[in-house]
Protein backbone atom coordinates (compact mmCIF):
# COMPACT_ATOMS: atom_id res chain seq x y z
CA UNK A 1 0.00 0.00 0.00
CA UNK A 2 1.51 3.59 -0.73
CA UNK A 3 -0.03 6.80 0.67
CA UNK A 4 0.47 10.58 0.03
CA UNK A 5 0.44 13.36 2.07
CA UNK A 6 -0.26 16.95 0.17
CA UNK A 7 2.07 20.29 1.17
CA UNK A 8 0.23 22.91 2.41
CA UNK A 9 2.39 26.54 2.44
CA UNK A 10 -0.50 29.05 1.08
CA UNK A 11 -0.56 30.80 4.72
CA UNK A 12 1.18 30.61 8.02
CA UNK A 13 -0.22 31.96 11.06
CA UNK A 14 -3.75 30.54 9.86
CA UNK A 15 -4.34 26.80 8.14
CA UNK A 16 -1.83 25.55 5.07
CA UNK A 17 -4.05 24.76 2.49
CA UNK A 18 -7.07 25.49 4.63
CA UNK A 19 -10.31 26.94 3.06
CA UNK A 20 -13.78 27.68 3.79
CA UNK A 21 -16.10 25.03 2.19
CA UNK A 22 -17.72 26.99 -0.70
CA UNK A 23 -15.00 29.10 -1.52
CA UNK A 24 -12.00 29.21 -3.90
CA UNK A 25 -8.79 27.32 -3.24
CA UNK A 26 -6.63 29.68 -3.37
CA UNK A 27 -4.77 31.89 -1.04
CA UNK A 28 -6.42 35.12 -1.88
CA UNK A 29 -9.66 33.46 -0.75
CA UNK A 30 -8.56 32.68 2.88
CA UNK A 31 -10.02 35.10 6.03
CA UNK A 32 -7.43 37.13 7.30
CA UNK A 33 -9.77 37.31 10.07
CA UNK A 34 -10.96 35.28 13.19
CA UNK A 35 -14.50 34.04 12.72
CA UNK A 36 -17.27 36.10 14.51
CA UNK A 37 -19.42 32.83 13.98
CA UNK A 38 -19.14 28.87 13.80
CA UNK A 39 -17.48 28.10 10.48
CA UNK A 40 -16.00 25.24 8.67
CA UNK A 41 -12.72 24.71 7.28
CA UNK A 42 -11.05 21.87 5.63
CA UNK A 43 -7.41 20.59 5.66
CA UNK A 44 -6.95 17.36 2.83
CA UNK A 45 -5.11 14.71 4.50
CA UNK A 46 -4.22 12.95 1.99
CA UNK A 47 -4.60 9.93 0.08
CA UNK A 48 -4.35 6.14 1.88
CA UNK A 49 -4.14 3.48 -0.56
CA UNK A 50 -4.71 -0.73 0.02
CA UNK A 51 -2.80 -2.22 -2.92
CA UNK A 52 -4.28 -5.66 -3.86
CA UNK A 53 -0.83 -7.39 -2.28
CA UNK A 54 -2.38 -6.36 1.52
CA UNK A 55 -5.48 -9.04 0.27
CA UNK A 56 -3.29 -11.87 -1.00
CA UNK A 57 -2.86 -14.86 0.66
CA UNK A 58 0.36 -16.96 0.16
CA UNK A 59 1.44 -18.87 -2.99
CA UNK A 60 0.48 -15.57 -5.14
CA UNK A 61 2.21 -12.53 -5.65
CA UNK A 62 1.85 -9.30 -7.75
CA UNK A 63 4.32 -9.70 -10.83
CA UNK A 64 7.09 -6.92 -10.50
CA UNK A 65 5.70 -5.02 -13.10
CA UNK A 66 2.09 -5.00 -11.57
CA UNK A 67 -0.20 -6.37 -14.75
CA UNK A 68 -0.62 -9.63 -13.77
CA UNK A 69 -0.25 -12.50 -10.76
CA UNK A 70 2.63 -15.00 -9.98
CA UNK A 71 1.33 -18.23 -8.91
CA UNK A 72 3.51 -21.32 -6.93
CA UNK A 73 2.22 -24.45 -6.66
CA UNK A 74 3.32 -27.13 -4.30
CA UNK A 75 5.14 -29.57 -5.84
CA UNK A 76 3.58 -33.47 -5.77
CA UNK A 77 5.14 -36.66 -5.71
CA UNK A 78 3.43 -40.02 -6.71
CA UNK A 79 4.34 -43.46 -8.42
CA UNK A 80 3.06 -46.87 -9.18
CA UNK A 81 5.19 -50.40 -9.01
CA UNK A 82 5.24 -52.53 -11.43
CA UNK A 83 2.69 -55.00 -10.33
CA UNK A 84 0.20 -51.97 -10.05
CA UNK A 85 0.96 -51.33 -13.69
CA UNK A 86 1.18 -54.97 -14.66
CA UNK A 87 -0.84 -57.45 -13.68
CA UNK A 88 0.75 -60.30 -15.26
CA UNK A 89 4.01 -59.30 -14.05
CA UNK A 90 3.04 -59.32 -10.45
CA UNK A 91 2.17 -62.77 -11.33
CA UNK A 92 5.75 -64.06 -12.64
CA UNK A 93 7.34 -61.87 -10.02
CA UNK A 94 10.45 -63.02 -9.44
CA UNK A 95 10.90 -64.86 -12.52
CA UNK A 96 12.81 -64.48 -15.74
CA UNK A 97 10.33 -64.72 -18.53
CA UNK A 98 9.45 -62.51 -21.76
CA UNK A 99 8.40 -59.01 -20.75
CA UNK A 100 4.32 -58.59 -20.75
CA UNK A 101 2.68 -56.02 -22.84
CA UNK A 102 0.44 -53.42 -20.52
CA UNK A 103 -1.08 -49.73 -20.72
CA UNK A 104 -1.24 -48.18 -16.92
CA UNK A 105 -3.16 -44.50 -16.18
CA UNK A 106 -2.59 -43.18 -12.70
CA UNK A 107 -2.33 -39.63 -12.23
CA UNK A 108 -2.70 -36.90 -8.71
CA UNK A 109 -3.46 -34.08 -7.56
CA UNK A 110 -1.87 -30.92 -7.68
CA UNK A 111 -4.00 -28.64 -4.87
CA UNK A 112 -4.13 -24.76 -5.31
CA UNK A 113 -2.42 -22.89 -1.90
CA UNK A 114 -4.55 -22.63 0.77
CA UNK A 115 -7.67 -19.70 0.26
CA UNK A 116 -7.31 -19.28 -3.26
CA UNK A 117 -10.10 -20.90 -4.58
CA UNK A 118 -9.82 -20.18 -8.35
CA UNK A 119 -7.38 -18.68 -10.95
CA UNK A 120 -7.60 -17.50 -14.64
CA UNK A 121 -4.04 -18.60 -16.03
CA UNK A 122 -2.60 -17.36 -19.46
CA UNK A 123 0.64 -19.23 -18.68
CA UNK A 124 3.34 -20.68 -17.69
CA UNK A 125 5.43 -24.30 -17.30
CA UNK A 126 4.68 -27.48 -15.58
CA UNK A 127 7.99 -29.55 -14.39
CA UNK A 128 7.70 -33.30 -14.33
CA UNK A 129 10.32 -35.31 -13.31
CA UNK A 130 10.05 -39.31 -14.57
CA UNK A 131 11.88 -42.16 -12.92
CA UNK A 132 12.23 -45.37 -12.50
CA UNK A 133 13.93 -48.80 -10.97
CA UNK A 134 13.04 -51.17 -13.32
CA UNK A 135 15.05 -53.67 -14.94
CA UNK A 136 14.38 -52.62 -18.71
CA UNK A 137 13.22 -49.63 -20.64
CA UNK A 138 9.47 -50.08 -20.14
CA UNK A 139 8.98 -47.72 -23.87
CA UNK A 140 11.94 -49.68 -25.58
CA UNK A 141 11.85 -53.49 -24.17
CA UNK A 142 12.98 -54.86 -27.07
CA UNK A 143 14.40 -53.64 -30.38
CA UNK A 144 11.71 -53.86 -32.56
CA UNK A 145 8.56 -52.54 -30.70
CA UNK A 146 8.47 -48.82 -29.43
CA UNK A 147 6.25 -47.99 -26.43
CA UNK A 148 4.77 -44.78 -25.57
CA UNK A 149 4.65 -42.26 -22.35
CA UNK A 150 2.02 -39.70 -22.29
CA UNK A 151 1.93 -36.67 -19.53
CA UNK A 152 -1.27 -34.49 -19.10
CA UNK A 153 -2.12 -31.50 -16.82
CA UNK A 154 -6.18 -31.10 -16.47
CA UNK A 155 -8.82 -29.68 -14.71
CA UNK A 156 -12.03 -31.82 -15.53
CA UNK A 157 -12.39 -31.42 -18.90
CA UNK A 158 -10.11 -28.40 -19.70
CA UNK A 159 -6.46 -29.77 -20.82
CA UNK A 160 -3.69 -27.31 -19.83
CA UNK A 161 -0.95 -29.31 -21.17
CA UNK A 162 0.04 -32.12 -22.80
CA UNK A 163 3.88 -33.60 -23.66
CA UNK A 164 4.62 -37.22 -24.92
CA UNK A 165 7.66 -39.52 -25.19
CA UNK A 166 7.56 -41.82 -28.30
CA UNK A 167 10.07 -44.90 -27.91
CA UNK A 168 10.76 -44.34 -31.71
CA UNK A 169 12.72 -41.41 -30.58
CA UNK A 170 13.19 -41.77 -26.98
CA UNK A 171 14.09 -44.10 -23.93
CA UNK A 172 13.81 -44.18 -20.48
CA UNK A 173 16.15 -45.93 -18.84
CA UNK A 174 16.34 -47.35 -15.35
CA UNK A 175 17.92 -45.06 -12.31
CA UNK A 176 18.41 -41.61 -14.81
CA UNK A 177 15.76 -38.87 -14.08
CA UNK A 178 14.00 -38.00 -17.01
CA UNK A 179 12.87 -34.03 -16.84
CA UNK A 180 10.61 -32.75 -19.18
CA UNK A 181 8.84 -29.16 -19.33
CA UNK A 182 4.95 -28.68 -19.92
CA UNK A 183 3.72 -25.46 -21.46
CA UNK A 184 0.64 -24.46 -19.49
CA UNK A 185 -2.51 -22.93 -21.68
CA UNK A 186 -5.28 -20.35 -20.57
CA UNK A 187 -7.57 -21.80 -18.45
CA UNK A 188 -10.01 -21.41 -15.35
CA UNK A 189 -8.73 -23.59 -13.12
CA UNK A 190 -11.29 -23.57 -9.81
CA UNK A 191 -9.71 -26.87 -8.20
CA UNK A 192 -6.92 -28.83 -8.13
CA UNK A 193 -5.16 -29.34 -10.94
CA UNK A 194 -4.79 -33.36 -12.37
CA UNK A 195 -1.53 -34.50 -13.49
CA UNK A 196 -1.85 -38.08 -15.65
CA UNK A 197 0.46 -40.14 -16.81
CA UNK A 198 -0.51 -42.81 -18.93
CA UNK A 199 2.10 -45.43 -19.87
CA UNK A 200 1.91 -48.09 -22.76
CA UNK A 201 4.87 -50.64 -22.64
CA UNK A 202 4.62 -53.52 -25.37
CA UNK A 203 5.90 -56.83 -24.79
CA UNK A 204 9.61 -57.57 -24.67
CA UNK A 205 12.42 -59.29 -23.83
CA UNK A 206 13.04 -61.92 -21.07
CA UNK A 207 13.81 -59.80 -18.13
CA UNK A 208 13.65 -60.23 -14.45
CA UNK A 209 10.73 -59.57 -13.18
CA UNK A 210 10.38 -57.40 -9.59
CA UNK A 211 6.92 -56.38 -8.94
CA UNK A 212 7.99 -53.93 -6.33
CA UNK A 213 10.20 -51.87 -8.84
CA UNK A 214 8.48 -48.31 -9.02
CA UNK A 215 7.97 -45.39 -11.73
CA UNK A 216 8.27 -42.09 -9.39
CA UNK A 217 6.61 -39.14 -10.92
CA UNK A 218 7.58 -35.39 -9.79
CA UNK A 219 5.08 -32.22 -10.79
CA UNK A 220 5.61 -28.91 -10.05
CA UNK A 221 5.07 -25.13 -11.10
CA UNK A 222 6.18 -22.13 -9.49
CA UNK A 223 5.77 -18.37 -11.64
CA UNK A 224 2.02 -19.44 -13.18
CA UNK A 225 0.61 -15.89 -15.12
CA UNK A 226 -2.68 -15.42 -13.63
CA UNK A 227 -4.68 -12.81 -14.62
CA UNK A 228 -7.11 -12.91 -11.77
CA UNK A 229 -8.18 -14.80 -8.77
CA UNK A 230 -10.95 -15.44 -6.24
CA UNK A 231 -9.80 -15.60 -2.98
CA UNK A 232 -11.87 -16.13 0.48
CA UNK A 233 -10.14 -13.54 2.76
CA UNK A 234 -10.84 -14.11 6.96
CA UNK A 235 -10.29 -11.43 8.94
CA UNK A 236 -7.30 -10.45 7.14
CA UNK A 237 -5.04 -7.36 8.61
CA UNK A 238 -4.14 -4.83 6.50
CA UNK A 239 -1.93 -1.49 8.11
CA UNK A 240 -1.13 1.57 5.81
CA UNK A 241 1.84 3.38 6.02
CA UNK A 242 2.01 5.75 8.60
CA UNK A 243 1.62 9.82 7.05
CA UNK A 244 2.32 12.71 8.69
CA UNK A 245 -0.48 15.51 8.68
CA UNK A 246 0.65 19.35 8.14
CA UNK A 247 -0.78 20.52 10.80
CA UNK A 248 2.38 22.77 12.84
CA UNK A 249 1.18 25.71 10.60
CA UNK A 250 -1.89 26.50 12.72
CA UNK A 251 -1.91 29.47 14.59
CA UNK A 252 -3.05 29.04 18.66
CA UNK A 253 -5.80 32.14 17.79
CA UNK A 254 -7.27 29.86 15.43
CA UNK A 255 -6.86 26.29 17.02
CA UNK A 256 -8.27 27.88 20.69
CA UNK A 257 -11.43 28.09 19.05
CA UNK A 258 -11.97 24.60 17.21
CA UNK A 259 -15.34 23.52 18.70
CA UNK A 260 -15.36 20.23 16.99
CA UNK A 261 -14.25 18.54 13.54
CA UNK A 262 -15.01 14.76 11.66
CA UNK A 263 -12.27 13.45 9.05
CA UNK A 264 -14.07 13.10 6.07
CA UNK A 265 -13.37 9.68 4.31
CA UNK A 266 -14.63 8.99 0.44
CA UNK A 267 -13.65 4.96 0.24
CA UNK A 268 -13.19 3.20 -3.26
CA UNK A 269 -13.41 -0.45 -2.34
CA UNK A 270 -13.26 -2.65 -5.64
CA UNK A 271 -13.20 -5.73 -3.68
CA UNK A 272 -16.39 -7.78 -2.06
CA UNK A 273 -14.75 -7.16 1.59
CA UNK A 274 -15.63 -5.37 4.54
CA UNK A 275 -14.27 -4.66 7.80
CA UNK A 276 -13.40 -2.26 10.79
CA UNK A 277 -10.50 -0.37 10.63
CA UNK A 278 -8.64 1.75 13.16
CA UNK A 279 -7.52 5.31 12.65
CA UNK A 280 -4.75 6.34 14.79
CA UNK A 281 -3.58 9.68 15.08
CA UNK A 282 -0.44 10.64 17.47
CA UNK A 283 1.35 14.19 18.59
CA UNK A 284 4.44 14.38 20.64
CA UNK A 285 3.56 14.50 24.11
CA UNK A 286 -0.31 14.12 23.86
CA UNK A 287 -2.37 10.80 24.36
CA UNK A 288 -3.70 8.93 20.43
CA UNK A 289 -6.45 9.40 19.47
CA UNK A 290 -8.14 6.10 18.14
CA UNK A 291 -10.97 5.87 16.24
CA UNK A 292 -13.18 3.11 14.33
CA UNK A 293 -13.91 3.41 10.67
CA UNK A 294 -16.22 1.26 9.26
CA UNK A 295 -15.29 0.08 5.24
CA UNK A 296 -18.02 -1.52 3.03
CA UNK A 297 -17.65 -3.12 -0.17
CA UNK A 298 -17.81 -0.22 -2.97
CA UNK A 299 -17.75 3.16 -2.96
CA UNK A 300 -19.09 4.64 0.16
CA UNK A 301 -18.61 8.11 2.22
CA UNK A 302 -17.65 7.71 6.24
CA UNK A 303 -17.34 10.73 8.82
CA UNK A 304 -15.04 10.11 11.96
CA UNK A 305 -15.92 12.55 14.29
CA UNK A 306 -13.43 14.22 16.53
CA UNK A 307 -14.47 16.53 19.94
CA UNK A 308 -13.43 19.67 19.98
CA UNK A 309 -10.67 18.88 22.57
CA UNK A 310 -9.18 15.80 20.85
CA UNK A 311 -8.38 18.33 17.84
CA UNK A 312 -6.66 21.10 19.99
CA UNK A 313 -4.37 18.53 21.44
CA UNK A 314 -2.68 18.12 17.83
CA UNK A 315 -3.72 21.03 15.93
CA UNK A 316 -0.43 23.62 16.10
CA UNK A 317 1.68 20.71 16.91
CA UNK A 318 4.77 19.20 14.92
CA UNK A 319 5.17 15.70 14.17
CA UNK A 320 1.36 14.64 14.18
CA UNK A 321 0.88 11.58 12.40
CA UNK A 322 -1.94 9.22 11.21
CA UNK A 323 -1.97 5.64 10.32
CA UNK A 324 -4.59 3.15 9.38
CA UNK A 325 -4.80 -0.57 10.08
CA UNK A 326 -7.74 -3.25 11.41
CA UNK A 327 -9.51 -6.24 9.45
CA UNK A 328 -11.05 -7.11 6.83
CA UNK A 329 -13.10 -10.26 5.34
CA UNK A 330 -14.69 -11.59 2.07
CA UNK A 331 -17.72 -13.73 2.30
CA UNK A 332 -17.45 -17.61 2.38
CA UNK A 333 -17.65 -17.24 -2.09
CA UNK A 334 -14.63 -15.18 -1.73
CA UNK A 335 -13.80 -11.78 -3.74
CA UNK A 336 -12.24 -11.59 -7.13
CA UNK A 337 -9.38 -9.54 -7.71
CA UNK A 338 -6.77 -8.03 -10.47
CA UNK A 339 -3.57 -7.29 -10.04
CA UNK A 340 -4.83 -3.44 -10.66
CA UNK A 341 -7.11 -3.54 -7.56
CA UNK A 342 -6.38 -1.49 -4.97
CA UNK A 343 -8.83 0.24 -1.92
CA UNK A 344 -8.14 3.90 -2.25
CA UNK A 345 -9.57 6.35 0.62
CA UNK A 346 -8.97 10.25 0.01
CA UNK A 347 -9.54 12.15 3.56
CA UNK A 348 -9.89 15.55 4.35
CA UNK A 349 -10.06 16.64 8.07
CA UNK A 350 -12.99 19.17 8.73
CA UNK A 351 -12.83 21.92 11.49
CA UNK A 352 -15.62 23.72 13.10
CA UNK A 353 -13.99 27.40 14.18
CA UNK A 354 -16.24 29.83 16.14
CA UNK A 355 -15.46 32.80 18.47
CA UNK A 356 -13.45 32.20 21.28
CA UNK A 357 -15.68 31.46 24.97
CA UNK A 358 -15.30 34.13 27.31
Amino acid sequence: MRTHAHDFTCLRGVIAGAVLIGAVPACDNIPTELPKWNTTWVIPSGTTDFSVGEFLPGGIAVSEGGSEFLLSLDPVTFSRSIGELCGPCSAADGFVVPKPAFTADFDADVALPGEILSVEIAGGELMVELEHDFSFDPINPSASVDGYLVITATRGSTLLAKDSINGATSELPPNTPVLRQLSLGAGTVDGPITVGVRLHSPAGDPVLLDSDQRLTVSASANDVRVTETTVRITDQSVSAEEVELPLEDLDTEISDRVKSGALRMEIDNPFDVSGSLQVRISAPGAAAIVKTLQIPAGVSSQRVEFSGSELRSILGEPGVTMNVEGGVSSPTAGTAVRPNHAITIDGQLELTVGPKEN
